[in-house]
């Protein structure tokens, strides 16, 4: 091999070695002792990585959590494998996988049975904190729509909401490594026109779908279910009063089977879904 060919190859890998390596880097959910999150402008962290343990022969991180409906106290413990984060379940005394970075959009990554799943319920690219990152959420989901619950994550920062229906943090800052982020508040600044969002699962469905949409800005939202004819069969308008990411059940107990067309009306955004129900 010349000489001015094996130069050309040092060079390249010499180049490519920091993107090869932030390719591969883990911890999505920055997981160090010290680390902490502080929500809606609360003085104290409402998460914060406060020590190692180790159950089982596996080593955990300890999370002291004040992020939960009527700020009931708890200590989680998550450790991190690969791309897949694992939470201690102390009643089942067993891990439960809780978030998979690898997930897209819809994802199931447990189901619990009578109805009830944790998904990952999108997976995006956003501007956040002055960068573009990756951004997942990750969803406990029952059948009904107002029982959602779940953690919205950005990659190298780590939480950035929590709670469940009607409760919600949004992060005011962050401090990792000793070092503050101080992120947009109330939130990043999604690309494009993707701030509007909407998507039905599961589809095809029995019964009960839920259709989910992400608004950017106060407003109605009307959705309107349609046979494949052009027949209204429903229409529903919502005032939202902030921006967000909501859930609607689309109920066909009542239906005949086939297939209809959801649209969903916000301002001069209007979405189209088609949906099939099968008995």
């Amino acid at each position: 091999m010349k000489t001015t060919q094996i130069r050309a190859i040092l060079i390249f890998s010499l180049l490519a070695t920091p993107f090869l390596v932030c390719s591969q880097t883990k911890g999505y959910l920055p997981l160090e002792v010290g680390n902490a999150w502080y929500f809606n402008g609360w003085s104290i962290p409402q998460l914060e990585v406060v020590g190692d343990t180790t159950i089982g022969g596996r080593s955990y991180k300890s999370v002291f959590s004040r992020a939960t409906p009527f700020y009931y106290l708890a200590t989680l413990h998550f450790r991190q494998d690969s791309s897949k984060v694992y939470r201690y379940e102390t009643e089942l005394g067993a891990d439960r996988l809780w978030y998979d970075f690898a997930a897209s959009a819809w994802d199931t990554l447990q189901d619990f049975g009578g109805g009830w799943v944790l998904e990952c319920m999108e997976n995006q690219l956003v501007r956040y904190a002055g960068k573009m990152r990756r951004e997942w959420s990750f969803s406990t989901r029952g059948n009904c729509a107002d029982c959602i619950s779940g953690e919205v994550i950005v990659d190298s920062i780590g939480w950035r909401e929590c709670g469940g229906a009607n409760f919600d943090l949004q992060l005011s800052k962050a401090v990792l490594s000793g070092k503050t982020i101080i992120t947009n508040v109330p939130g990043p600044q999604y690309a494009g026109p993707t701030a509007f969002n909407v998507a039905v699962y599961p589809n095809p469905f029995n019964s009960m779908a839920t259709l989910t949409y992400t608004v950017p800005w106060q407003g109605p939202v009307r959705i309107s279910l349609f046979t494949i004819l052009g027949e209204l069969v429903s229409s529903t308008v919502i005032q939202l009063s902030t921006p967000g990411r909501y859930a609607y059940a689309i109920d066909g107990s009542k239906l005949a089977s086939g297939l209809y067309i959801c649209r969903v009306a916000f301002g001069q955004l209007i979405a189209v879904k088609p949906v099939m129900l099968l008995k």
